[in-house]
């Protein structure tokens, strides 16, 4: 019976087409199961400068900038792109190093949650104050809100 179900190409196109769809199936699972993973602190740890052009465009829903004239946005923009364009940020799996034009400061940070929503962070700087912020990882790129206030949100990409 097999010999005579085989010998037909119907038949055999769609055993072909059945084990495809089925390979396909278990190659988008198994893309999907790392994003759909919590991240870790091993994917923070490295050197990171800040996207200027995408933290721009996020930071144009802030009620300071939504104020300023076109004129005054564009000198905005230019200040912004010159002094923070240049910081780096070095993670390691427990201090993060901000380095602003050969400023160096310090703060130590642990994981408090982790889903595959986002990391939360908890952070003490060198005079003590604590900062909560989420840190999202997509397409290797950290977006780090403030918990505190939302729309302060910087991007960062691997150096």
């Amino acid at each position: 019976m097999k010999r005579i179900l085989t010998f037909f190409p119907e038949v055999r196109l769609l055993r072909y087409t059945i084990m495809n769809n089925f390979i396909a199936m278990l190659l988008l699972c198994f893309s999907l199961t790392p994003s759909l993973m919590a991240a870790t602190v091993n994917d923070l740890v490295g050197t990171w400068t800040v996207d200027t052009a995408l933290t721009w465009d996020k930071m144009q829903a802030l009620p300071q900038l939504s104020s300023l004239s076109a004129e005054q946005k564009a000198m905005a923009k230019t200040m912004f792109v010159s002094q923070i364009g240049i910081a780096e940020f070095t993670f390691t799996s427990t201090t993060l190093t901000s380095n602003l034009g050969g400023v160096k400061k310090y703060e130590s940070y642990k994981i408090i949650d982790s889903t595959p929503a986002g990391i939360t962070c908890e952070s003490t700087d060198e005079l003590g104050a604590v900062t909560r912020s989420v840190v999202q990882i997509e397409h290797n790129v950290l977006i780090i809100s403030n918990l505190a206030d939302p729309l302060q949100v910087v991007i960062l990409k691997r150096k």
